[in-house]
């Protein structure tokens, strides 16, 4: 092999281990917030085996690590959302439209009250928030375009209410019930509101 060769594969092969430090002090940001504690530079650092100036090298500054953060939760909302597309009747499409989103919530709430408390000081959560519920806009419309096309009186927004965060956590938390009885619930209003005649 070529000095140029070798020199070649141990950049590769830096570029490669710099990549699964990020990975790793993400999910270490993760899985603090997730057990409910502040992710400190040094206590994500040393959960993810680095020392906190490798951290900082990585990613320059805690906003630049909150941005990597929001960018690996946005990818994994977008691969439940795109779990295939909506077809069938009104029925088969918002059960798949309220499974999916329940799925989004289920994968969200470890992090979503640590977040929400510090939203002021990190505008890179803020952003996000507004990318996700952009998101989930566009996938309520994609299941559920005939019931909307038919209807030009607001339905859109009030089923994006049923379908909110919020509704989901107060159904869940302050009520206690278990997914399948608040996808029932879920299913039977959002169904009930798009079948609704003015």
């Amino acid at each position: 092999m070529t000095a140029q060769g070798r020199a070649g594969t141990g950049l590769d092969g830096r570029a490669l281990r710099s990549a699964r430090t990020r990975e790793r002090l993400v999910e270490a940001v993760m899985a603090e917030v997730g057990e409910g504690r502040a992710p400190t530079p040094e206590v994500v650092a040393a959960r993810a085996g680095v020392s906190a100036r490798t951290l900082f090298r990585l990613f320059g500054d805690l906003p630049g690590l909150w941005e990597a953060v929001r960018t690996k939760m946005a990818l994994d909302v977008r691969r439940i959302i795109a779990d295939g597309s909506f077809s069938g009747d009104a029925a088969a499409r918002t059960r798949a439209l309220v499974r999916r989103r329940i799925a989004v919530f289920e994968a969200i709430a470890p992090y979503r009250s640590w977040v929400d408390a510090r939203e002021s000081l990190y505008p890179e959560i803020r952003k996000g928030r507004e990318v996700l519920d952009g998101i989930l806009r566009a996938q309520t419309i994609a299941a559920l375009v005939p019931e909307l096309t038919a209807r030009g009186d607001g339905l859109a927004p009030a089923i994006d209410c049923l379908l909110t965060f919020e509704s989901w956590r107060y159904l869940r938390e302050s009520r206690g019930l278990g997914r399948r009885k608040v996808a029932s619930l879920l299913e039977a209003a959002v169904l009930r509101l798009a079948r609704r005649r003015s």
